[in-house]
């Protein structure tokens, strides 16, 4: 909680927006009025009135000397604009030999007499009569130029009138026919910046004066901005946001400064969000970071300047990282309110030894409709992808898996869980998108949905040309929506119910960054009530780089009978029945479908009668 009692404003600043709305909603729940959202990503209801733009439309409208700037700023935008506009236009005519701007003809007869004159042959004859071409067309300049730009030979009809006087003109005019295309297309472009000089330097002038007054207007919208900050005792941003209205968050220099999720935020990142102030005065005084150094790195483009490249730059280290590496003070929680003790269990081995389980999480039931809370389902079906010299994706991904996890998160919802209980994590955003166009076409009215940074990944590296359509699939409003996610952008969240496409599936052992104790960390950490993972066990455990971590999960799973050949259902209306170990996709309708089992329903409706529900009543969800 923000104390009450401290006179600084606190700029908070989180790794993704919807992190950033999570953190203004409970500000805001808890009475905290003064806020002030930058940037205009938000989905939250709840914050739209506090986010930077509708506050200055609401509560600082322009004082007239600012309006009267701002609209002569936009008029002379607009004007601007048109003009640029129209030279743009201009640029994209085709060069003639009138046109534009006099055309070549303009050109040539200041710079090449000689050629000028060829040209003008057919226009200049004084003995009344007209050269006759192909399909008895009168010969002009014009049309002996667009001769020459279709790359053709002098024709012989032309030869005639060529000059012969002078040998030396001849062949210059007959070389001049002769040009290859691509010495021809060199010539024009020549040319061309020779006719459009006046306009680029134009065109330039103009953007230069859009700049200008783009600047001009970004100005006078400052002052309102920090008429609206000067009051807020509250301003979240994410760290692009924080970065991008640096100016003015150093202007208002707010004194404490939170960052959350700061083990996933790359120190550079944070220092811009830090103000020194004018003269040392409205410096941060306070920087307090909340994160998890022992989860995720910020994710950087070269792997070469990671830490798991062994190089030295370490550069994914986060300043939070950092800092307790160096012994800084630091205060770690220990008791966690997220996990039934059996999946806590996993990461206080491996990660947090010190980890208590709070008594709530001792009271949490069972999952419905299975018979252990925690199942890893065995499978060898080959993963596919990652090899772009055969034409496979670059990305990672297993057709059997998702269709699994499809009908796994069908049989939950059959047992009665909400849409928004049961997540779906994998490592891969290639698979993510096999998940989300599984889930659509085989669950009726149910959708998938994404979070941003999965959405842009998807958009930018696994969506081709054929699914660009498709790109409606990775966002859903409705309230009978999945979540699809990577391991990667799941951090910090959770789920009831959380099911694992772990898509790694050969005899390498090659597990891939799955090796990674922070990514198996933060894949353990997401569930609080069941946990299912589906994968091929052999592949993990034979892994050169990745079994210290995997062995000792497996071996667990192991001892309890927790790693199976199949997903293990259990009716129940009729639990003494024994489980079914359900192995491909297509099992679970067929044995479950109704998500019990197939024997008749023996309840009796309201009205005293038997209910007629049937085996194909209830496959078609």
């Amino acid at each position: 909680m923000i104390r009450d009692n401290t006179d600084e404003s606190i700029l908070c600043v989180c790794y993704t927006n919807h992190a950033l709305d999570q953190f203004l909603e409970h500000l805001c729940d808890n009475g905290e009025e003064r806020i002030v959202r930058i940037g205009g990503r938000s989905k939250s209801e709840k914050l739209k009135r506090f986010n930077l733009r509708e506050l200055a439309k609401a509560k600082a409208p322009l004082h007239s000397d600012s309006k009267r700037r701002m609209g002569a700023v936009f008029a002379k935008l607009y004007a601007c604009h048109e003009r640029i506009e129209e030279l743009t236009e201009e640029f994209g005519q085709a060069i003639k030999w009138d046109i534009p701007n006099g055309g070549i003809a303009s050109l040539l007869e200041e710079e090449n007499t000689l050629l000028y004159r060829h040209f003008n042959t057919a226009d200049e004859l004084s003995d009344g009569f007209d050269i006759i071409g192909r399909d008895n067309k009168n010969v002009s300049s014009g049309s002996m130029f667009d001769m020459w730009v279709k790359g053709a030979s002098c024709p012989g009809y032309l030869i005639p009138y060529i000059e012969l006087e002078d040998d030396e003109n001849k062949n210059i005019i007959l070389n001049f026919w002769a040009l290859s295309t691509d010495d021809r297309n060199e010539l024009l472009r020549e040319w061309r910046m020779s006719l459009f000089e006046s306009t680029y330097e134009s065109f330039k002038d103009e953007v230069i004066m859009f700049e200008e007054l783009r600047a001009e207007k970004d100005a006078i919208n400052r002052e309102q901005d920090l008429y609206i900050l000067r009051d807020a005792r509250v301003i979240g941003a994410t760290t692009n946001g924080a970065a991008k209205y640096r100016d003015i968050l150093g202007e208002k220099s707010p004194g404490v400064v939170i960052v959350e999720e700061a083990g996933e935020v790359l120190e550079p990142h944070i220092l811009s969000s830090l103000s020194e102030g004018k003269g040392g005065e409205h410096e941060t005084k306070h920087l307090i970071l909340i994160g998890d150094h022992l989860q995720l790195r910020p994710k950087i483009e070269s792997y070469k300047l990671s830490a798991a490249s062994r190089s030295g730059y370490n550069f994914d280290f986060s300043l939070f990282e950092r800092m307790v590496r160096s012994n800084f003070p630091s205060t770690m929680l220990k008791v966690q309110h997220r996990m039934r003790p059996y999946i806590s269990e996993f990461i206080r081995s491996q990660t947090y030894p010190a980890l208590v389980d709070h008594i709530s999480t001792l009271a949490f039931e069972n999952v419905k409709g299975v018979t252990n809370n925690v199942v890893f389902v065995h499978h060898e079906n080959k993963e596919r992808g990652g090899d772009a010299s055969s034409g496979e994706s670059k990305t990672k991904s297993n057709d059997e898996e998702a269709l699994m996890c499809v009908e796994i998160v069908r049989y939950l919802l059959l047992q009665g869980y909400r849409h928004d209980q049961i997540t779906i994590l994998t490592p891969y955003v290639g698979q993510v998108l096999k998940l989300i166009k599984a889930l659509q076409s085989r669950l009726r009215d149910v959708s998938a949905y994404v979070g941003e940074l999965d959405q842009q990944e998807i958009i930018d590296n696994v969506l081709t040309s054929q699914d660009e359509e498709n790109e409606n699939l990775l966002g859903s409003d409705s309230p009978k929506a999945i979540r699809c996610s990577s391991i990667d952008n799941f951090q910090g969240e959770e789920s009831d119910i959380i099911v694992v496409s772990l898509v790694r599936s050969n005899a390498r052992g090659d597990i891939g960054f799955l090796k990674e104790e922070q990514r198996v960390n933060v894949l353990l950490s997401r569930a609080r009530i069941g946990l299912y993972m589906i994968g091929n066990a052999k592949t993990f455990t034979q892994s050169t780089k990745g079994g210290h971590v995997w062995n000792p999960i497996l071996e667990r799973l192991e001892k309890d009978k927790s790693v199976l050949e199949g997903f293990p259902t259990v009716c129940q209306l009729h639990p003494e029945d024994a489980a079914i170990n359900i192995n491909k996709p297509e099992l679970f309708r067929e044995l479950c479908p109704n998500g019990g089992c197939t024997r008749p329903c023996d309840s009796r409706l309201e009205c005293g009668h038997a209910c007629p529900m049937v085996r194909e009543d209830c496959s078609k969800m």
